[in-house]
Formats: C-alpha cells, sequence, structure tokens
C-alpha cells in the first residue's frame, strides 16, 4: 500500500502522510490487533517496520523514528496496542461491552483476596482446554 501511495503522489510529504497514513495503511497494520498482540514480537518488530517505512516523507529525511512520529503526531503500534488493552480491559470491568460469555466475567473479590491479589477484579470463567 505504501508503494502504491509514492507511485500515485510524485512527492511524499508530511501532509500527505498523515492523510492517507490513518485512513489507508494503519487499518491494516491494527486489524485483529486484541486477538494476535502478545503472540511474537519479531511479528510487531515487522509491522512497527511499516509505520517506520510510511513516516519517512521527503520533508523530515535525516531525522530519527522517534522524532518523525513526534512532527507527525503519530503514536507507535506498540503505544496504540497497550492503549487498546487498557480500553478493552475497562470496558469489560465494568460492563460497557456487548461481550456476553454466558455469565459475568469479573467479580469483585473480598478485601482479603484482594489484599492478595493486589486488585479487587477477578476474571472467572471456565477453561475452554480439554
Amino acid at each position: 500500500m505504501i508503494g502504491m501511495l509514492r507511485r500515485t503522489f510524485a512527492y511524499w510529504n508530511s501532509e500527505r502522510a498523515n492523510f492517507l497514513y490513518p485512513a489507508l495503511i494503519r487499518p491494516q497494520l491494527e486489524y485483529a490487533m486484541p486477538v494476535w498482540n502478545d503472540l511474537y514480537k519479531k511479528d510487531k518488530d515487522i509491522l512497527e517496520r511499516v509505520q517506520r517505512r510510511a513516516s519517512r516523507v521527503c520533508d523530515l529525511r535525516g531525522k530519527s523514528y522517534e522524532e518523525r512520529l513526534q512532527i507527525l503526531n503519530w503514536t507507535s503500534l506498540e503505544q496504540r496496542r497497550r492503549r487498546g488493552d487498557m480500553i478493552q480491559t475497562y470496558k469489560l470491568a465494568n460492563n460497557l461491552d456487548n461481550m456476553n460469555f454466558g455469565k459475568k466475567v469479573f467479580s469483585e473479590m473480598n478485601e482479603n483476596e484482594c489484599a492478595r491479589r493486589g486488585h479487587k477484579f477477578k476474571i472467572i470463567g471456565e477453561s475452554h482446554v480439554t
């Protein structure tokens, strides 16, 4: 997709990158992210390389990847994955998500269990492994 966009536009600048990357490239990189997020570091690195390549625009040459992200006002894919995980956990903990597992997913623990485990929420459910 990046190659097609660069062939289509003679000059790939930060304005075009800010317009086209979030609309056409990032959704493909983040597709089904909650499912595969914690699998392999090598897969995450490959996706991050795609964003590195997309951030190399003509008017930002010679700058580091972190500087380019800051100038373009993008976040790294790792930060986006972490943020998505926190949002999903919050939704599940507060019953804001429309996911029906057949029973309550989180249960509040009493104070004794909370002192041992470090927080008051515990994920409940049966294992599907047979």
